[in-house]
């Protein structure tokens, strides 16, 4: 065989298997092509800015509820004795603890005063409050976590713990001295403005003549007037004595606080 045919087979055996190999390429190419392409796994991790942002922001969360917390208790009380004051001193409702000083006895109305206390000065409320405060407080804890964290793990939160607040015995026997004084005011001003109205008619007639319309006008004014000073004066009277029973609960917000710090901490990271 002659070398130049020699030559010529290697060539032609040699572009065969490079077709070859070509082709087996080619055809692996196209089915990975033809392959439906899978979406990515998402990260659960974040880089220390974001974990940094959020663990921020959680940790306002956790003073913002701490401060509410304790406005909401150290603000209780009065709140109670707004309520207290608009339901139980107004016109129609003096008028009734009136009657009842006058034909009540010793025995029913210690009763009334002790439903009234326990109706107006109670902690059932100042929990509930408290608890919902919490609750909207978690919300956005969990608002928080699930956008840093898209999966759903356990978020680790802390259970609501009631604060125990203990129940004040509010005494309200000031009500009895109360609609004493209201009586006085009542009647005893009324016959005391008369007797001031006529004393000033007396003198002004001396002088000019007084018609007696003026006079019945003269006593109506000055006896609102004295009747609204004296009035409030004596309701100022009795919630100063309710306001004096009153103890502030000691509450360690701050411990309160690092809990959540802790918390949030240990969710992501220091």
């Amino acid at each position: 065989m002659t070398p130049k045919i020699t030559l010529g087979l290697f060539l032609a055996c040699c572009f065969l298997m490079l077709s070859s190999c070509i082709g087996s390429s080619e055809r692996e190419l196209r089915e990975k092509l033809s392959r439906p392409l899978s979406a990515p796994t998402p990260t659960l991790s974040r880089n220390a800015t974001a974990t940094r942002q959020y663990r921020e922001i959680e940790l306002a969360y956790n003073e913002t509820f701490t401060r509410r917390l304790e406005e909401l208790v150290s603000s209780a009380f009065e709140r109670q004795l707004e309520e207290f004051e608009e339901n139980e001193l107004g016109f129609f409702a003096s008028y009734g603890h009136m009657y009842d000083y006058l034909f009540l006895s010793e025995k029913e109305l210690h009763d009334n005063w002790q439903v009234k206390s326990a109706k107006y000065f109670h902690t059932i409320d100042i929990e509930t409050k408290a608890a919902d405060l919490y609750e909207e407080y978690l919300t956005d804890v969990k608002n928080i976590r699930s956008n840093f964290h898209k999966s759903q793990q356990k978020m680790n939160l802390l259970q609501y713990e009631k604060l125990n607040l203990p129940q004040e015995e509010i005494y309200l026997g000031s009500l009895q001295s109360h609609s004493r004084n209201n009586l006085l005011i009542e009647f005893g001003v009324d016959g005391a403005i008369w007797l001031l109205v006529l004393g000033i008619v007396a003198l002004l007639s001396l002088v000019i003549t007084v018609p007696s319309q003026g006079k019945s006008i003269l006593m109506v004014l000055l006896s609102l007037i004295a009747s609204y000073i004296l009035t409030s004066y004596n309701d100022d009277a009795l919630l100063d004595s309710i306001r004096e029973q009153h103890t502030e609960t000691p509450i360690d917000y701050t411990t309160i606080l690092k809990t959540l710090n802790e918390n949030t901490y240990d969710f992501y990271g220091k």
